[in-house]
């Protein structure tokens, strides 16, 4: 290539590019890059310069330098770059905010820019789509259908309660599926945020999943079993194989109906569970947690009876009723406060949760696994705390029987004495139970 390097005081013999293989190297480079590679060689060529001149004047202590470089050719009318050259050395120059800007300015880069308003609006008047019609026969159910906000829910890993699952409410979700509350997502910084349907405003309007029946909860799971199907693409995915064994275990329980209630706590418990820790299916956890659920339920349903009076004269009983209701009957007459009289249970006006005495804080109102008392209404310590399902002494740690400090010598109790000690809640005697009021004072009912 040319030297185009003439100018300056040197007359020392530059350097030329001589071989074929560099010239076609140099030639591929921008004119921009072949300035900057002269601006190199300058300098160095300087260096050289300076060493030069020292060798002049001592030329034992100081060695001669190199040749100069020559400089590489760049031709004085500029390349004309490519319109998609010029527009990445634009955006190399930009902040990544003004890249975004820049590109929501060109409409025919692949749609990134918003339309002007009237062309959104043109573009969604589109016909609605005929769907395939369903042949029906006699005696034929139309199929299930799921709305697309429902597959959104399983696809941002959203907790699906079974109450979007029965048969009425698959029909409110289809139909009115563009006016349900819906909520948005946290979404990564400069991402959209997703909308998703609000499933806990959905079941305040319509169904909570706590209030499902039997007969709602068996039709919703299966429904929940189809939707999964769906979703996998596959009857035999691991997904509705492990949701299949799930819904299996509860619905052949012994006493499933019966106990439906302990039953729906603890499935809701699994699923809830498994959405943020998935687990393997185990029929031994899954049985321990039922036996757990189950017993839970004859001790509220217990307490229930006792401290509202215990069943009516008229021979009702709430042995199988649900947790969360059933009435009992006022039984007649009045307790004695403090060690007087033998009816050991407060008098009440049903089973209520205005009728239930707590058996650690000895206050009514509320049950013992939701106290928050730290001392008797009396400002006296208290004896025990609740850990979990069991009462434990605050000093030694002994669980307590709390049948037994519901029904004194009434209760069927199976355990040793060694797992759950047979003493007073309120004071640690073992000559009393708690509801026998020896040494605390039966609460006076709530105002209803």
């Amino acid at each position: 290539m040319a030297d185009t390097s003439a100018q300056g005081s040197s007359a020392r013999t530059r350097k030329t590019h001589t071989s074929a293989g560099v010239i076609a190297a140099l030639k591929r480079f921008s004119s921009e890059t072949r300035r900057k590679m002269n601006s190199d060689i300058e300098g160095r060529n300087a260096q050289r310069e300076y060493t030069h001149a020292k060798h002049v004047e001592r030329p034992a202590d100081v060695p001669d330098a190199s040749d100069d470089e020559s400089l590489i050719t760049v031709t004085t009318i500029e390349e004309q770059l490519s319109p998609v050259s010029k527009f990445h050395q634009i955006m190399q120059k930009l902040s990544p905010k003004s890249g975004k800007d820049l590109l929501r300015s060109f409409p025919f880069l692949g749609g990134a820019a918003k339309r002007p308003r009237e062309e959104e609006a043109e573009a969604r008047r589109q016909a609605k789509k005929i769907r395939e019609e369903i042949v029906l026969q006699p005696g034929m159910s139309l199929p299930v259908a799921f709305n697309a906000i429902i597959f959104d829910l399983h696809a941002h890993n959203i907790y699906l309660p079974l109450s979007l699952f029965t048969s009425q409410n698959l029909e409110v979700i289809n139909s009115s599926a563009a006016t349900l509350p819906t909520l948005k997502l946290n979404a990564e910084p400069g991402c959209k945020q997703p909308v998703v349907l609000n499933t806990e405003a959905f079941e305040l309007k319509y169904l909570k999943e706590l209030d499902l029946e039997r007969a709602q909860w068996i039709e919703a799971s299966s429904n929940f079993i189809a939707f999964l199907i769906e979703a996998s693409g596959s009857a035999t995915s691991v997904e509705v194989t492990r949701w299949n064994a799930h819904f299996g275990h509860f619905q052949f329980v012994e006493d499933a109906h019966k106990n439906y209630r302990a039953l729906l706590e603890v499935d809701i418990y699994f699923r809830r569970k498994y959405l943020s820790v998935p687990f393997a299916f185990d029929t031994f956890i899954y049985a321990r947690e039922i036996d757990k659920a189950v017993a839970q339920l004859r001790l509220r349903e217990v307490e229930e009876r006792w401290q509202g009076g215990g069943p009516s004269s008229s021979g009702g009983s709430n042995a199988g009723s649900a947790p969360r209701g059933g009435r009992g009957g006022a039984r007649g007459g009045r307790n004695t406060g403090r060690g007087g009289g033998t009816a050991p249970f407060q008098g009440g006006s049903g089973g209520g949760a205005q009728a239930v005495v707590c058996l650690i804080c000895a206050k009514r109102g509320h049950y013992y696994n939701t106290c928050t008392s730290t001392a008797f209404a009396d400002n006296s310590p208290l004896h025990v705390v609740g850990k979990g399902s069991d009462l434990s002494t605050i000093r030694s740690g002994t669980t307590l029987c709390r049948a037994w400090n519901s029904k004194g010598t009434a209760a069927t109790c199976t355990h040793d004495e060694a797992q759950r000690a047979h003493r007073c809640s309120y004071c640690g005697d073992a000559k009393h139970h708690a509801f026998s009021w020896a040494c605390r004072t039966n609460p006076p009912n709530l105002p209803a």
